[in-house]
């Protein structure tokens, strides 16, 4: 609502409040509602003709005080809580993972806890989640290790279209082989999985 406003004052305040973003925490679980607040600042502020530095300067250290506090969450965190129930916590303190590769498995960890508890829209969400991020990873070993992984995952939560397509993905521009070699052997869990739930009857996964 303070972003329609261009109110950039009221919105920086909101974005910097310490003691509100505590409390945020304390009840979601995560700093990524927090975290969201401060891009909308930021840019409001540099569409502006003159920019006010000070604010800038607050957003800035702002946004790093939640980011050092959310630097050494472990990837498996999230499904923790969510195997206790906690879906939304877990879903919060995985989205506030800084980490793309880290974030990327977090998802991908409490997607499985999903649709293990018959939660299928949730685990195909997540799922979705974790491949842009996995997607998005620049370092083109970590993605291939990301995408390899969250191929797995899909493969054994029965998305095995998306497993399929995220094997083929794999993919290392600088160096071919290792990719190739990457694909292949997620090629090969993919396979394997999916003829371990196929029934026996069925076809070959990747006939």
């Amino acid at each position: 609502m303070l972003t329609s406003t261009n109110d950039v004052t009221r919105l920086t305040d909101c974005a910097t409040d310490t003691a509100r973003h505590d409390w945020m925490l304390h009840h979601t679980g995560g700093d990524h509602l927090a975290l969201t607040e401060i891009a909308p600042a930021q840019d409001l502020n540099l569409r502006k003709g003159d920019v006010d530095l000070e604010i800038a300067l607050r957003l800035a250290f702002q946004r790093d005080q939640l980011t050092q506090r959310n630097v050494n969450i472990p990837a498996n965190m999230p499904s923790v809580w969510s195997l206790l129930g906690e879906t939304t916590r877990a879903e919060a303190l995985a989205h506030a993972i800084i980490n793309q590769d880290e974030l990327a498995a977090a998802l991908s960890a409490v997607a499985q806890v999903a649709e293990a508890a018959g939660q299928h829209d949730r685990a195909r969400r997540l799922l979705s989640e974790a491949e842009e991020q996995a997607r998005a990873i620049t370092n083109p070993y970590e993605q291939a290790n990301a995408l390899s992984a969250l191929a797995q995952t899909a493969a054994e939560t029965g998305e095995f279209d998306r497993a399929k397509d995220l094997a083929r993905a794999i993919t290392d521009r600088r160096k071919g082989g290792s990719a190739d070699h990457g694909r292949t052997a997620a090629d090969r869990r993919v396979h394997r999985t999916g003829r371990a739930r196929l029934p026996s009857q069925g076809t070959s996964l990747c006939g």
